[in-house]
C-alpha cells in the first residue's frame, strides 16, 4: 500500500515538473514574440519617421529651388533709377580710369625728363671744360695772319695751321652731337639769361645799332639743350645821353 503512495507521488510530482516547463516554454516564446513585435514597431516607426524627414527634404530643396528661379520684377520708376545709378557709377570709373591714365602719363614724362636732366647734368661739367679748349683753338685760328699762311715760304705753318682747323670743326661736329650750341649775338639784342655784359659802347660809336643791343663779343656763349652752359660775354650799346 505504501509502495503504491509513493508511486502516485512520484506521477505527480512529474506531471507538476512537466506543467511549469510548459507554462515557462509558453512564456518565455511569448515574451520573444512580444519583443519582436516591438522592435518591428521601433523599425516601421524609424522608417516612418526617415521617410518624413526626406520628405520635407526633398520639399525644402524645391522651395529654395523656386525661390532662385524667382526673377525680381521692378517698377518702371525703380528700373528707372536702376539705370541712373548704374550709369552714374560708371561715368565715375571713367573718371577715375583717365584720371589714373593721366598721373600715369605725367609720371612717365617726368621721369623721361629727370633722366635726361641726369644726362645733361653728367656731360654739363666735361662739356664746360672743352669750351675753353674750343676758346684756345679759335683764338689760335683766328691770330694767324693771311699773309702768312704761304706754302712756298711756311709750309710747317700751313700745315699747323690746317691742323688746328681740323681739330676745331671736329670738336664742334662732338658739340653738335651733344647738343652744345655756340652763341654770337652780335646785333641782338642784350638777353641777362644768355648774354653777359663786360663792358658799354657809346651810342655814337654803335654803327647805328639801337640802345640796349649787343655791338661785339668778347666771348662766345654755349647753350647744351637750349639752356646755358656759359653766358655770351658781349659789349652792349649804352643809351644815348
Amino acid at each position: 500500500m505504501l509502495s503504491f503512495s509513493r508511486q502516485i507521488s512520484r506521477v505527480v510530482r512529474s506531471c507538476s515538473a512537466r506543467t511549469q516547463h510548459h507554462s515557462f516554454m509558453r512564456t518565455s516564446a511569448s515574451t520573444h514574440l512580444h519583443q519582436q513585435v516591438f522592435n518591428m514597431s521601433l523599425f516601421n516607426k524609424s522608417s516612418d519617421e526617415a521617410k518624413e524627414e526626406d520628405i520635407k527634404k526633398d520639399t525644402n530643396e524645391a522651395s529654395n529651388e523656386e525661390q532662385k528661379e524667382e526673377v525680381p520684377v521692378f517698377t518702371q520708376t525703380q528700373y528707372d533709377e536702376l539705370q541712373k545709378k548704374l550709369a552714374e557709377e560708371a561715368k565715375e570709373w571713367k573718371d577715375q580710369l583717365a584720371r589714373t591714365l593721366a598721373e600715369k602719363e605725367n609720371f612717365r614724362m617726368r621721369m623721361e625728363r629727370q633722366v635726361e636732366e641726369a644726362e645733361s647734368f653728367s656731360i654739363r661739367k666735361f662739356a664746360k671744360d672743352l669750351v675753353e679748349v674750343a676758346d684756345v683753338l679759335q683764338m689760335a685760328i683766328e691770330n694767324v695772319k693771311p699773309e702768312k699762311l704761304n706754302q712756298d715760304t711756311n709750309p710747317d705753318l700751313v700745315e699747323l695751321f690746317e691742323g688746328l682747323k681740323a681739330t676745331n670743326d671736329m670738336l664742334h661736329k662732338k658739340f653738335d652731337r651733344h647738343h652744345v650750341k655756340s652763341m654770337n649775338p652780335v646785333q641782338m639784342k642784350f638777353d641777362p639769361d644768355f648774354h653777359e655784359a663786360k663792358f658799354e659802347v657809346p651810342h655814337e660809336h654803335a654803327d647805328g645799332l639801337e640802345h640796349g643791343h649787343v655791338h661785339s663779343v668778347a666771348q662766345l656763349g654755349y647753350t647744351i639743350k637750349g639752356r646755358v652752359l656759359r653766358p655770351a660775354a658781349v659789349g652792349v650799346v649804352k643809351k644815348p645821353q
